[in-house]
């Protein structure tokens, strides 16, 4: 046996430790420094190579105890797998040179079963793992093999399409992505035949794309071509600086037309081309775009909005991905010691943790975009790091000392031929000069990276997103499809008022679905949106420490997590959309309901109130309702936002039939039934034809039996402005629920005037007969419509006093408020 057998491994402060060799040696004297200085100083390690690669010395490794070499092989490999399993080792630390040993070390991790494992890549970049991750890793990747796969993938979206929107929305929506994907040339491919081409002429660019270039033209022509493709609807230029190049460059460029090219007499290196590019530019924004890059649809647009949105932003930079599909940097981390991690490199790009719009350390220069006056206000990029590197991060770090920001935006991706222009080797040719640059940029920056985290793994998930605001994580079913219910549409303004407060907001989907568009538009508010394969106690297990309040709502979804968020997280808000033992103690009294099945609620329910340090809900009856039943804790009310106030177009005389918006929730279809059977036929005589339009997906069976010319069952619609247009009565026969009505509110503030019950009228604070009509039964609901049908002048004041109420009391300011102020006073608590 060619090792012995060890026993167990001292404390966690200097655990007993193996390092794997799979690299050269100079990666391997980095890493081993890492472990001694930073990770576990005084750790004893044991030292395991082959005689394949170039061995460390004796003296290389810091504490060694063992130093063992064997010979390469499959067998021996296997041998040694079976003999490492049983070694008990505190940590493995391995090492590796390219993607596949990734993998493989990943998995031979699982099969050691220890207890720790330290990964280092080519840039000494190191990634901690637990063998729980790894073995929860492998399980899902072998056993739900399906969320892998693209066609499965696809056909799962495609009937989740079909049945929420209908075949004819589908067949609309897949004929326009054909079109869209027919039109740029793919981003993974590269043209080995150079054709001349034109590029589109702007007087008044609003970007320069600054490429500097030295030889490599087929890369430099494809990169061109790719923004001539791949670029709509911005004015932009091409300003192309040649940096001496010595090949066909400047023949090749000469085929493009209306491409702005400098030509230098000698090679000035990265830092000074990108420099005289930029003060040859006429954009308001600068792109510096390396030429071993093809851009992809959408890029730059995305980019542009990134200013948009945040008037703060100083530079935003893309998503940059290897040809082969992976990732090769989301942003960038800089550590105190000012080394820095190209952050998710060689990951799955499409991991949620890559793909929202977050404020970073720095964005490659490989694609970046800078105000251009702020640009010549820094005075570009600084010359001491001449040739090249560390000149972007400088720049960034220069952005942030004006109080601006970096921002990296995921929707702006480029495929990144790394290495192409200046190779891969840190020993030699131009990549040497990130040695040689980063103490420079570490005495220039020396104050501003005190501040910055230490090196460690456990510290990027802080170190990831430069917002240093609170952290709270929000659970909900699924990501707030704001259009279609009343609910999503809270929670959706709930997520936008905590993002625009400055919040680091997480928000966990309990179906874990990427629902589209939403998704993206909650990612392009700064918000973290998780999705796919990931089990909610490892990822708390993983960052839970790292929140400061949780918010969870409905009890069937909170239930489920409420134990593992009050373990991790020192804040607990619930939110009660509804008073739901409340709500279910009515309908008992309508429909019968077993006492055990209302116990259940309700012990399910004050369960959840127990465990909170804050309850909201939105209607001021259940506050009073909870506090009845928990005196002494904190119940706040968050009453629900409108979109807008809508100014009517269409007057009285134009209108006729009523109009009710529900989904298949018990409440609405009990509403829609007792219309059907107690109201309908009172109006019959009264108003002969009158016509009920309900909107909102449904499924329950009892309403598609009804008459379709008097009850109109009009399924999922995305605008309900013309319904509102058309309809002379909003009817709410709501006979149970709790908690304000969001569809009450919505028809209320269009000026649609609302005939409803107590239930439905309960929480809003408006009045009866001034703001809406309130009836009891069936014979007042008919009654009440009658009138209001017929009674232009009761019509009128009704719609104008309606929607000066709701625009006094549900505003989007107002409802903005009383979230920062509720968030706040928890948060100050904690």
């Amino acid at each position: 046996m060619f090792f012995r057998r060890k026993t167990a491994g001292p404390g966690p402060e200097k655990p007993n430790l193996l390092v794997v060799q799979s690299g050269n040696t100079d990666l391997l004297s980095k890493a081993v420094r890492v472990i001694a200085e930073k990770l576990y100083p005084g750790c004893r390690m044991t030292y395991l190579c082959d005689n394949r690669h170039q061995c460390l010395p004796e003296d290389g490794i810091p504490n060694l105890e063992k130093r063992i070499v064997t010979k390469p092989g499959l067998v021996r490999a296997l041998f040694y797998l079976l003999r490492l399993r049983r070694l008990r080792y505190d940590v493995v630390a391995v090492f590796f040179s390219g993607e596949g040993g990734y993998f493989k070390h990943k998995i031979m991790a699982v099969l050691c079963r220890k207890k720790k494992l330290l990964i280092f890549n080519e840039n000494v970049d190191c990634f901690f793992y637990t063998r729980e991750k790894m073995e929860f890793h492998l399980k899902w990747r072998f056993r739900n093999f399906r969320n892998r796969s693209r066609k499965l993938r696809l056909a799962r979206e495609t009937m989740e399409l079909i049945k929420r929107e209908g075949t004819a929305s589908f067949l609309k929506k897949s004929a326009g992505r054909l079109v869209q994907a027919s039109a740029p040339v793919s981003a993974y491919q590269q043209k080995k035949r150079v054709e001349p081409f034109s590029l589109p002429r702007f007087e008044d660019p609003e970007v320069s794309i600054v490429i500097p270039v030295y030889n490599k033209s087929l890369f430099t022509y494809n990169c061109i071509l790719s923004v001539r493709e791949n670029t709509r609807e911005t004015r932009y230029e091409v300003v192309v600086v040649d940096n001496a190049s010595t090949d066909n460059t400047a023949s090749m460029l000469a085929m493009i037309e209306h491409v702005r090219v400098i030509r230098n007499r000698e090679n000035l290196g990265f830092v000074e081309a990108c420099n005289i590019g930029a003060r040859a530019s006429r954009g308001k924004y600068v792109l510096f775009l390396n030429n071993d890059t093809l851009v992809t649809p959408g890029w730059l647009s995305a980019m542009l909005e990134t200013f948009r949105r945040k008037e703060e932003c100083g530079a935003v930079g893309s998503k940059l991905i290897y040809p082969n599909g992976r990732l090769q940097e989301a942003g960038g981390i800089i550590w105190k010691d000012a080394s820095g991690w190209n952050y998710g490199k060689f990951d799955d790009p499409d991991k949620p943790e890559y793909n929202y719009l977050r404020e970073v350390d720095y964005c490659s220069g490989a694609s970046l975009m800078v105000r251009k006056e702020l640009f010549e206000g820094v005075g570009g990029f600084d010359a001491r790091y001449a040739p090249a590197y560390c000149e972007d991060t400088d720049l960034c770090f220069s952005l942030r000392s004006r109080r601006y920001k970096v921002f990296y935006q995921p929707r702006s991706v480029i495929v990144h031929f790394e290495g192409v222009s200046a190779g891969t080797s840190t020993a030699s040719g131009m990549k040497r000069y990130q040695e040689l640059n980063t103490p420079k940029f570490a005495s220039k920056w020396r104050v501003e990276l005190g501040k910055q985290l230490e090196n460690r793994p456990e510290n990027v998930f802080p170190a990831r997103d430069r917002n240093r605001n609170k952290r709270v994580l929000v659970i909900d079913h699924y990501v707030p499809m704001y259009d279609r219910d009343a609910g999503s549409f809270f929670m959706y303004s709930l997520l936008r008022v905590l993002a625009a407060a400055g919040y680091r907001v997480v928000f966990w989907p309990d179906n874990l679905f990427k629902h589209e568009p939403y998704t993206t538009e909650l990612q392009q508010m700064g918000i973290e949106v998780i999705y796919g394969p990931n089990n909610f106690k490892s990822y708390m297990e993983g960052h839970g420490k790292y929140f400061d309040c949780a918010l969870i709502t409905r009890t069937h979804i909170a239930i489920n997590y409420v134990d593992v968020v009050r373990k991790h997280v020192p804040r607990v808000i619930y939110h009660s959309p509804d008073f739901e033992y409340l709500r279910e103690k009515r309908r008992a009294g309508l429909e019968g309901l077993p006492e055990r099945e209302l116990e259940n609620i309700k012990e399910r329910e004050f369960y959840l109130f127990g465990q909170s340090d804050c309850i909201t809900t939105v209607s001021g009856e259940d506050v009073d309702g909870i506090k009845r039943y928990f005196p002494g804790r904190k119940v706040l009310k968050v009453h629900h936002p409108v979109n807008r106030i809508t100014d009517m177009k269409n007057p009285f005389e134009g209108r006729s039939d009523l109009l009710f918006v529900g989904s298949s929730h018990q409440p609405n279809v009990d509403a829609v039934l007792y219309y059907a059977s107690g109201i309908m036929p009172l109006l019959e005589k009264a108003v002969p034809g009158i016509k009920l339009y309900v909107v909102g997906s449904h499924t329950d069976k009892r309403l598609s039996e009804l008459d379709p010319e008097r009850v109109v069952l009009t399924g999922y619609v995305p605008d309900l402005l013309p319904y509102f247009e058309r309809c002379r009565i909003f009817l709410a026969p709501l006979r149970y629920g709790a908690g304000v009505k969001g569809k009450i509110i919505d028809a209320m503030s269009y000026g649609l005037p609302v005939v409803t019950t107590p239930v439905g009228a309960e929480g809003l604070g408006a009045t009866n007969g001034l703001h809406l009509l309130v009836a009891e039964n069936s014979a007042g609901i008919a009654n009440e419509i009658c009138r209001l049908y017929t009674d232009k002048s009761l019509w009128e004041g009704l719609s104008g006093r309606s929607r000066d109420f709701i625009a006094a009391n549900y505003s989007q300011h107002a409802f903005a408020e009383k979230v920062s102020s509720v968030f706040s006073e928890i948060l100050k608590e904690g």
